[in-house]
């Protein structure tokens, strides 16, 4: 009989996830991370009184969480998490602007008074429902199990059976379908972005994206979203043993169980093994004996981030801000044709203290500034740096904030070779492969290869891939696995 022992290598969401689900199994589990803290992507950056979270900024699905912190024996709603609203503020390049609401009849009545029509009222509607009916699939089939797993069999005909608008389409074709204004497609066009992709090679089926937003709602941390992190942190079970500083070199098997060697010399042994770092880390530790390696056409986007600290207080801006390129087509064009940062890039702006005064110094804000990047990742340069701050700029000039990239205000910047090399990213890519066309979709990596001993993989870089939500899903169906497997 297996000893219930696991080794679970990096310890961001998916892995924390699956650590506390085989754990509250009465399994005994070493957490691996290379950093000196845990929380992967989800991270957090202090500097001069100001907090930032370095990576993902909206919750989405809350219950997802609460779910995950009981395992730690602590409810999320002491956390006391806030609905955003409005859920963003759009920009466009003519200046006019959309508050994008938790309310239907509000946002009914903004769409309403930007176009002059009822036609993209009654599409913005419509694309809900459509949201809504993909939802309720997914939750049934694509987001409770591996959809091409044996035993799943059923649920693969489910999905093959739905109509080919729902699933298999074109996102940006759906889109052209229920809206009109071209601002209106540009905000709902933004959705497949959340998982590092463009709208124009995306599937339809990630019309569940605004629908799972709007209805469940965004949500907002005190103190940042890192707080769902240190509260895991201090409530670990006394059966996860955590091993921080631990970067992991290399990756073999005996036949019958796992030698992970880190690189202090130590040497953890199991007979399973969990990996939360993408696929094609794990290809490169082992010597390309498990994981998979990536083509340069199958890694979504990365980014770059400016972490600002401003003395002031901003005018026309919300919590999550965004200022829309004047070319959007063109925009993910340089990013996945071209691997160029473009020449006018959509620009996103989280101000976290308009809700939370706590994570910036009285009368300042904090400001995380995004704009998406080709995963190039040691390709980039500091002159790319240079070129797409300065591209930036000009966006921010040309709509609410001119000056704010100066440089005595900036506290750190993050780049597509800077996250390759702090998150083991594959060349940058936030989101590890790009949800593109319905193999990458639907046929991403396994969470489980057929070789012996048991390797299992969680977090963005597998099944149901990336965003936090599908991360914590992905915990769920690799926990459900392992302990089926080994029942």
């Amino acid at each position: 009989m297996i000893e219930r022992k696991v080794i679970v290598i990096g310890a961001g969401l998916g892995g924390l996830a699956t650590s506390l689900r085989l754990a509250n199994a009465g399994w005994n589990v070493h957490l691996l991370e290379k950093s000196e803290s845990a929380g992967g992507k989800l991270n957090r950056f202090s500097s001069d009184g100001f907090v930032f979270d370095t990576g993902p900024s909206l919750l989405t699905l809350p219950e997802l969480f609460s779910d995950v912190l009981s395992l730690a024996g602590k409810n999320f709603w002491d956390l006391n998490p806030k609905r955003i609203d409005p859920l963003f503020r759009y920009i466009f390049d003519d200046s006019s602007e959309l508050k994008y609401t938790s309310s239907l009849p509000d946002i009914s009545e903004q769409i309403r008074n930007l176009t002059g029509s009822e036609t993209d009222v009654a599409g913005f509607l419509n694309f809900l429902e459509l949201g809504r009916r993909i939802f309720d699939l997914s939750t049934q089939t694509f987001f409770r199990t591996a959809p091409f797993s044996s035993f799943n069999i059923s649920d693969l005909m489910a999905l093959i059976r739905s109509p080919k608008r729902q699933i298999w389409g074109s996102y940006s074709k759906t889109i052209d379908k229920f809206f009109k204004d071209p601002r209106i497609k540009q905000i709902f066009n933004r959705y497949p972005t959340y998982v590092g992709s463009s709208p124009y090679q995306a599937p339809a089926m990630l019309a569940l994206i605004p629908y799972m937003e709007l209805i469940k709602g965004g949500w907002y941390v005190p103190g940042g979203l890192y707080e769902i992190v240190t509260s895991i942190m201090n409530n670990l079970p006394e059966n996860i043993e955590f091993h921080p500083e631990t970067q992991v070199t290399s990756i073999n098997s005996d036949g019958q169980r796992w030698l992970i060697k880190a690189a202090s010399g130590k040497t953890f042994k199991s007979e399973i093994v969990v990996c939360n770092v993408d696929p094609e880390t794990v290809w490169d530790i082992s010597g390309g004996s498990y994981g998979q390696k990536h083509k340069e056409k199958d890694l979504s986007m990365s980014g770059i981030v400016a972490l600002v600290g401003h003395g002031g207080q901003l005018e026309k801006v919300s919590h999550h801000t965004v200022t829309f390129s004047s070319n959007y087509p063109e925009e993910f064009d340089s990013i996945f044709r071209k691997h160029q940062f473009p020449d006018d890039p959509t620009v996103y702006i989280n101000i976290p203290s308009i809700s939370d005064p706590t994570v910036a110094p009285k009368g300042s804000q904090g400001i995380f500034i995004m704009a998406n990047a080709p995963a190039i990742g040691s390709q980039w340069t500091d002159k790319h740096t240079d070129l797409a701050l300065e591209r930036i700029r000009k966006r921010l000039k040309k709509t609410v904030m001119d000056g704010l990239l100066d440089k005595s205000n900036v506290l750190d910047i993050w780049s597509p070779s800077r996250l390759e090399q702090d998150y083991s990213a594959p060349r940058g890519a936030i989101y590890g492969r790009v949800s593109h066309g319905w193999r990458n979709s639907f046929l991403r990596p396994p969470i489980k290869t057929e070789k012996s001993p048991a390797m299992y993989f969680v977090g963005g870089g597998t099944h149901p891939g990336g965003g936090t939500p599908t991360v914590l899903m992905s915990a769920q169906i690799v926990s459900r696995k392992i302990l089926q497997d080994y029942a």
